[in-house]
């Protein structure tokens, strides 16, 4: 039996990809080899801990108290609590529950202060999901804003790196896990002698197609494009792509689904909208339901994505296994995704994008995804081959 301790700067109410994968990996990490305990940051008396034994999850929820009068909304001051407890108390808590594995699933200001020379010195082994290193998804400017507004975020941002950078080195964990092979490259970079393990992410088994879809000749193409509405997701190339489709005759709709992250940015594509005069072929619908994201997905031929940077990308992994065929920028596991399912990589430029778009969507039978290839794309990105994986590490 090995007692495995689970570490998280976010959970509930939180609504993130890092969160999702906590809660996806306390679905099915439990085993009878395993007693998991989980320090759960939540709403109640600060800086106090009281345990509680979920019995149908298998977990132990260490829930520390953060914030006393509403649920968490992980504020710096809410970090801070769980940063000084972590510091404080990890050594109390690894002999109190003989912990053998110590596991932090997220967050870099718990990665600086958690102590890797004295767990390794107790033989505890320690483990460090890297989802990406910041600045890459934390832009707040781009490049269509304001002169001084960019250069402030681009100043922001390099701080940002080498803070990051820093942390990352203060300590050194026994086995790095990564979601693909972009962000294994960026800590070896950072740290060349480390061991890194990539696990992608799964969600793919959760999602059920109800048929193959695709381009259709004659058809109007219905395309889609997911995720929060924030600059490094590159939202603002859809309307120049979108009215170059236009010009060429393509019978065509776009959907822009995400929440405003970013509101000067998301006003910005709106304007653009207007601007290149596509706002009857161009919907930028923000924030829906769960069920109408479904539907969306369902009704939609073709998906693309033109992000600038991505850890992994659960909006493509989402996309493919709905079925739709996908076009995307190479970052993130982009790349290895799509080599599973034929899938098209856009050149990160516009123009390129504009003239690629328009070749694929004109051959129409090249853009489909096989049942084979949904079934075997399926099989490996699931939660279940992402918990085998990280068994593998933690047996290492």
């Amino acid at each position: 039996m090995k007692n495995i301790l689970l570490l998280s700067e976010h959970y509930a109410p939180k609504i993130s990809g890092t969160v999702a994968y906590v809660k996806q990996l306390l679905a099915v990490l439990p085993d009878d080899n395993l007693q998991l305990y989980f320090l759960c940051p939540v709403q109640g008396d600060v800086g106090e801990m009281k345990a509680f034994f979920d019995a149908e999850q298998k977990v132990t929820f260490l829930q520390l108290g953060v914030n006393q009068n509403e649920p968490p909304q992980y504020t710096a001051a809410e970090r801070n609590v769980l940063c000084d407890f972590v510091k404080t108390e990890l050594p109390t808590l690894t002999r109190k529950y003989n912990i053998d594995i110590v596991h932090l699933l997220y967050g870099f200001f718990l990665a600086e202060i958690v102590d890797t020379t004295f767990l390794g010195t107790n033989k505890i082994k320690s483990l460090f999901t890297v989802h990406n290193i910041p600045p890459e998804e934390c832009s707040i400017s781009w490049s269509g804003d304001l002169f001084w507004r960019k250069w402030k975020d681009d100043v922001r941002k390099l701080g940002v790196g080498w803070i990051n950078r820093r942390r990352l080195k203060k300590q050194r964990f026994d086995t790095y896990i990564v979601p693909s092979e972009q962000v294994k490259q960026q800590v070896l970079s950072i740290l060349p002698s480390s061991t890194v393990v990539v696990t992608p992410h799964g969600g793919a088994e959760l999602i059920t197609a109800p048929q193959k879809r695709g381009v259709v000749k004659g058809e109007k193409i219905k395309i889609l494009t997911v995720g929060g509405v924030i600059p490094h997701k590159r939202q603002d190339w859809i309307p120049e792509i979108a009215s170059f489709l236009k010009k060429e005759g393509l019978d065509f709709e776009w959907n822009i689904v995400g929440p405003k992250r970013n509101q000067n940015y998301a006003q910005y594509v709106a304007k653009q909208i207007e601007k290149k005069e596509v706002g009857a072929v161009v919907n930028l619908l923000g924030a829906v339901t769960p069920d109408q994201l479904k539907k969306i997905y369902v009704e939609s031929q073709l998906y693309i994505q033109l992000s600038r940077e991505e850890g992994f990308c659960m909006t493509v992994l989402d996309a493919v296994a709905y079925g739709l065929p996908v076009m995307a920028t190479p970052v993130g596991a982009i790349p290895e995704m799509l080599e599973k399912v034929n899938g098209v990589l856009l050149d990160p430029y516009i123009e390129n994008i504009k003239k690629v778009v328009l070749h694929y969507v004109t051959i129409h039978d090249n853009l489909y995804v096989s049942d084979a290839q949904l079934a075997a794309f399926k099989d490996e990105y699931n939660w279940t081959e992402t918990a085998n994986k990280l068994l593998k590490a933690y047996r290492s």
